[in-house]
């Protein structure tokens, strides 16, 4: 009995020295840790990465330009194109006729075969004048007054010649106007319709074509000049990628 007391004795004691040792280094490793962790200076931020969503915008191809004239049938002298045709730039696609201009086109032309009429009665009234004026001598009685014939008629056929190369001019103004032709303001394709009065409208649409679309200023910053684009057909869900040459329009800023 007085045996097992004293093993029981050296267990407690054996007990309490691997307590204490554990308790030191413990103690002492949490103050080298803390001591460590104290001299480092290291920071960490944490950041998590977002998938960008691409910029999606609804719109429409078209041509580049397009121009529409109207030349109703009175107007109209000859189309020059047919339905569908392609043209290229300053091609005529069709003549008009103007009758007021063609009146008076007519009437500058009466004008100007009098204007000639009188000018060839004024050269022969000076020449006769002249002719007269070399057969007198300073001194003989009219010589003055035949003097003063010469002047006259040479002062007339100077007046009918200003108004022959007047008139011409005007002729020749005038007369691209009876007839004038239409012709295209660029490259593109031709659409003919005539109405039931046989008034014609003609549309010129460029072969160049362009994408429109509306951005709001929220993406403003995510549209640039250069930028690759891809167009996609609603109908038909085909897709075709290119440099970004569209046209973005807003209500307070343009592209």
């Amino acid at each position: 009995m007085k045996k097992g007391k004293v093993i029981t004795i050296v267990i407690a004691v054996a007990l309490l020295i691997i307590i204490i040792v554990s308790g030191a280094f413990l103690t002492i490793r949490s103050r080298i840790h803390n001591t460590v962790k104290g001299t480092q200076t290291t920071e960490y931020i944490t950041q998590k990465a977002q998938h960008v969503t691409p910029l999606t915008l609804s719109g429409r191809v078209g041509p580049k330009e397009e121009r529409d004239f109207t030349v109703t049938s009175k107007e109209l002298s000859a189309m020059k194109v047919e339905n569908g045709q392609q043209v290229t730039q300053g091609e005529v696609l069709y003549t008009t006729y103007n009758e007021a201009n063609a009146t008076e086109l007519t009437e500058l032309k009466t004008t100007l075969a009098k204007a000639q009429r009188d000018k060839n009665q004024a050269t022969q009234k000076l020449q006769t004048a002249k002719i007269t004026l070399s057969k007198m001598q300073k001194n003989d009685d009219g010589y003055s007054d035949a003097q003063d014939a010469v002047t006259s008629a040479t002062n007339d056929l100077a007046d009918f010649n200003d108004s022959i190369s007047s008139t011409q001019t005007k002729i020749n103004q005038l007369s691209s106007k009876v007839s004038p032709s239409i012709t295209a303001p660029f490259a593109g394709n031709v659409t003919v319709t005539y109405d039931h009065n046989g008034s014609a409208k003609v549309a010129v649409a460029s072969t160049v074509m362009q994408a429109t679309a509306q951005v709001s200023e929220y993406d403003y910053s995510k549209v640039k000049v250069g930028d690759n684009v891809i167009v996609r057909a609603v109908a038909t869900g085909s897709a075709q990628g290119s440099s970004s040459h569209a046209c973005f329009a807003s209500s307070s800023k343009h592209y």
